[in-house]
């Protein structure tokens, strides 16, 4: 458990706060466990759901996510909507993809494989 903490930590210390709206509705607890299994296999660490022992606040999964999709080479300054899709695990994600800039790009994330990829 402690190198979870340890990875989810380091990422929301790195100093990438940006600013995040979420156009869909609050994640559930559920979800954000799912996608924080995302961003921790994204990172290498092969854990799964039943590791975390304390759920991330939606803020705090969604800085992750960020990290997590930029770990799979893929663009995303600033999450703008997460929309969970009818395949279990799996989320449709929004990102303006440079800083400062307007140019959007979708992905879709596999929670259970730490994958990101653009449709």
């Amino acid at each position: 458990m402690s190198k979870i903490y340890s990875a989810v930590a380091s990422v929301l210390m790195l100093g990438l706060s940006v600013s995040v709206s979420v156009a869909a509705a609050d994640l559930s607890r559920d979800q954000r466990i799912d996608l924080t299994v995302f961003s921790i296999r994204a990172m290498g660490i092969d854990k799964g759901a039943s590791d975390i022992k304390e759920v991330p606040s939606q803020s705090e999964v969604l800085e992750v996510v960020k990290a997590g999709i930029n770990v799979n080479q893929l663009l995303c300054a600033r999450i703008t909507s997460v929309r969970p899709l009818k395949i279990r695990g799996a989320y449709e994600v929004a990102c303006v993809a440079y800083r400062n800039g307007t140019a959007t790009k979708t992905y879709v994330l596999d929670s259970s494989k730490g994958a990101a990829f653009e449709p």
